[in-house]
């Protein structure tokens, strides 16, 4: 399909739906998309406007796939449910669903105890004042309401670029809680505080219905075939996924700390009597890697997995031909030699760090922002300058000011990568289509591994931020 070259390697600023009307039938291979997960995030306005649960949004995205075409669409815990209905609805064909588990993030929840004693602090202030406070009155009032008992660090330490982890990171004294140099910049605390009225004290550890965020699931799903795979591979140059291609690899000699230890190696074990003496010392990885599994973590995850399962033992099975029968339901018989044994933490499948903070800014160096939207360099430093003239000035009002990706869901670019490694199709000439694109990491992923993209996002500034990202992207030449 030769498309013109405004839509070719291009990020397309327009409603998604209105966008695709101007594409052909069953002219693209491959769907990547965070679609937007209908949480009224941040208060953000595009993630709540209902066009990702829209059975019309995924019958478009059907009529320009070709069939056979795979669709990746990540989906937010609460809300992937009705994601998956209006795909489905839409005549895809769900057939798996990838979990990306990571171990950053908090709890967006409610402290019930603090609530209930904010309800008592203001309805004893009212009482004293005889009228509704104003914020600053409830505020002072506030802050006396609780018996402080020690402190909190409010953020946690950048552990990649922190070497020093034998400070805690919470503090149950009155101490000032440390922060590493050149992590998240000055140290910053919170009083804890004990519960004051005997309703928040039989409530203290309640809090609303908010767990830790710890994955992400992405939508496996397909578009219907015409015939068999085969026939389908053979008339449409689309079938399947790239299964060998996006098989996880080891590192040389089959060492690699990230794994837990050793990978997949085979010790081969002689059959001395009834017994297997580990006669033959040498051990072999497979060449090809583990296949690729619907579960990936990030680092923090894979570390925490780990230390709950320890290092996994060297437990082996002998390979038997099972076409022999030993005893009555059992299969076995002659052992063939070779054995499989895999050592290391329960993490070792496949794991994929988040976006660091080099990698989301990466491009986008020279962004200055002002209330979400482009400014001049020499504005933001002048109005960053008079919030740092002003950090101590109660009664000043910072202006709103940020500099580089303001983009808040920034997938990790390795993750991306190894999402487009998976669906690759031999035809060189395959086109990827990213229709919610976000901060771009799609559309880059695609240029780094040399396929074809069309990116679409209602967005201007998260446009701009987009091609900023993929502009420093090297081109691979296939």
């Amino acid at each position: 399909m030769n498309y013109p070259d405004d839509f070719i390697n291009k990020i397309i600023c327009g409603d998604c739906i209105e966008v695709m009307k101007g594409m052909p039938n069953n002219s693209i291979d491959t769907i990547i998309t965070d679609a937007p997960y209908e949480l009224n995030f941040m208060s953000k306005g595009w993630d709540r406007t209902g066009v990702a649960f829209q059975v019309s949004t995924w019958q478009e995205v059907l009529r320009v796939a070709k069939p056979g075409a795979t669709l990746l669409c990540f989906g937010g815990t609460r809300t992937f449910h009705r994601l998956a209905c209006a795909i489905e609805d839409a005549g895809w064909i769900i057939k798996d669903c990838i979990m990306y588990m990571y171990g950053s993030g908090f709890p967006k929840a409610s402290d019930i105890s603090q609530i209930l004693d904010k309800d008592e602090c203001r309805k004893q202030l009212e009482e004293k004042l005889g009228r509704k406070p104003t914020k600053e009155e409830f505020k002072k009032a506030w802050e006396g309401f609780r018996k402080v008992i020690g402190s909190k660090c409010m953020h946690y330490p950048d552990t990649e670029n922190w070497s020093n982890k034998s400070n805690a990171y919470t503090d149950n004294s009155n101490a000032t809680v440390k922060i590493a140099p050149g992590t998240y910049g000055e140290n910053f605390t919170r009083p804890i505080t004990a519960p004051a009225t005997p309703e928040a004290t039989l409530w203290n550890g309640w809090k609303s219905h908010g767990l830790k965020p710890s994955y992400e699931p992405i939508l496996l799903c397909m578009k219907p075939n015409e015939g068999s795979y085969a026939n389908n591979a053979v008339k449409w140059g689309v079938a399947g996924l790239n299964i060998d291609g996006g098989r996880i690899d080891y590192a040389e000699k089959g060492e690699d700390p990230r794994l837990g230890g050793k990978g997949s190696w085979k010790p081969k074990r002689i059959p001395d009597g009834h017994t297997f003496s580990p006669k033959a010392k040498e051990l072999i990885t497979s060449p090809q890697g583990r296949f690729p599994a619907n579960l990936i973590l990030d680092e923090e995850s894979a570390r925490m997995l780990d230390e709950m399962s320890g290092k996994l033992g060297n437990a082996w099975r002998p390979k038997r031909d099972r076409t022999k029968k030993v005893t009555a339901g059992c299969f076995g018989g002659d052992i063939l030699g070779e054995t499989y044994n895999d050592s290391g933490g329960a993490s070792r499948f496949f794991y994929c760090a988040k976006a660091s903070k080099s990698e989301r800014n990466r491009g986008c160096e020279n962004l200055y922002w002002l209330d979400g939207k482009l400014t001049t360099k020499e504005i933001w430093e002048k109005l960053n300058k008079e919030n740092e003239e002003n950090k101590d000035n109660k009664n000043f009002k910072r202006h709103n000011i940020a500099r580089g990706n303001i983009h808040p869901t920034v997938k990790s670019l390795a993750l991306m990568i190894y999402l487009v490694k998976l669906t690759l199709m031999p035809n060189k000439d395959q086109i990827y289509l990213d229709n919610f694109c976000g901060s771009g990491t799609t559309a880059m992923a695609c240029k780094e591994t040399g396929r074809k993209y069309i990116a679409i996002d209602n967005d201007k500034e998260y446009v701009e931020i987009a091609q900023c990202r993929i502009g420093v992207v090297e081109p691979v030449l296939i």
